[in-house]
């Protein structure tokens, strides 16, 4: 299903991925305390090379095209260039460009990827073992920032959650978290089962419209709960903009959507017209589908609806995308 995508972009003042041609990939961090840009680029190339991303023979770009790339000053990349040919890894041929070095047959200290990240670690680790911490607290710290932070979004039934889980993946993505979904149909049918999955995630998100319920359950337990806001697509809206000018128009969705999506038709149909139905409700269903003209229904009723409405009935199903500047809001409040 195509949506809009809420801006995800990371300022340039904290990280920024440079997807380089070829098989290197350089990420440059700006924020206070970070390595000095010239030594990021070298230890990425280095990382690169280690562990075979890079090949002997393979070409780097320009000094000057990798800079306007990476935004940096071309003296910044040649410095970078210049360091890693003195370590053998990189080699320079007149008028042809830069290249990785035979790294096996110039005898190289840096054979290991892994070699890379211990000149990385190494002052730091000696750093906090002076100040006195114990080993075992900073392998610990360690595991608890490579870790991904865990947040559940509650959906009232699993095609909500699968939705809707697969679209804050995809926009917040870069925030390194994991979602954890748990349908409002669990939370309330098997509660210490759904609660199990959520207990040690403090931030919960779901959709307004099931809000009221949510806090409601978790109310106890000391969770956050953040809305997600959402918006009709304009698919949407141009289809009920193309509503039949007469008839029962069926409406067919949980009854805490009523108020909203009444609200919604009344755009471009007289409510007289608008006939609500609950999906629970299947012998109502069936007696709508006699009189109206067309049936209006939510992404959670979808599957009842095409089960129960006949096929010469027109069928709208109403699509909520990401509002984008409340994802901007959410990304703020989980980063």
């Amino acid at each position: 299903m195509e949506y809009p995508k809420a801006e995800t972009g990371v300022s340039k003042e904290k990280s920024r991925v440079h997807d380089i041609p070829g098989k290197l990939k350089i990420e440059l961090l700006h924020e206070p305390g970070a390595p000095q840009i010239h030594l990021q680029i070298r230890h990425s190339i280095e990382y690169a090379i280690g562990f075979g991303h890079l090949k002997p023979g393979d070409k780097l770009p320009s000094t000057r095209a990798l800079a306007e790339l990476l935004g940096i000053a071309t003296n910044t990349v040649a410095r970078a260039y210049r360091d890693l040919q003195d370590e053998n890894l990189l080699m320079s041929r007149p008028g042809q460009g830069t290249f990785v070095q035979d790294v096996a047959k110039n005898g190289s200290s840096k054979i290991q990827g892994s070699s890379t990240l211990t000149s990385l670690l190494r002052p730091t680790l000696r750093s906090v073992l002076s100040i006195g911490f114990k080993r075992e607290e900073i392998i610990n710290a360690v595991n608890g920032l490579l870790r991904k932070s865990l947040v559940a979004f509650i959906g009232i039934n699993q095609t909500i959650v699968d939705k809707w889980t697969a679209i804050m993946e995809q926009e917040l993505g870069d925030l390194d978290i994991e979602i954890i979904g748990v349908t409002l149909e669990e939370m309330i049918d098997s509660r210490t089962e759904a609660l199990k999955k959520i207990e040690d995630i403090h931030q919960v998100l779901t959709l307004v419209s099931t809000i009221d319920e949510v806090h409601a359950i978790l109310q106890p337990y000391g969770k956050q709960i953040i809305p997600v806001i959402s918006r009709l697509s304009t698919a949407s809206h141009s289809a009920l903009a193309n509503l039949p000018c007469s008839g029962t128009i069926g409406l067919i969705c949980r009854e805490f959507y009523v108020s909203s999506l009444r609200g919604v038709l009344n755009a471009y149909v007289g409510l007289d017209r608008v006939r609500w139905v609950s999906p629970d409700n299947k012998e109502e269903i069936h007696r709508l589908s006699e009189v109206a003209e067309c049936v209006v229904h939510t992404l959670a009723s979808a599957k009842l609806v095409a089960a129960l409405v006949p096929s010469h009935i027109e069928l709208i199903e109403l699509e909520f995308v990401p509002d984008k500047s409340s994802f901007q809001q959410l990304r703020e409040s989980l980063g």
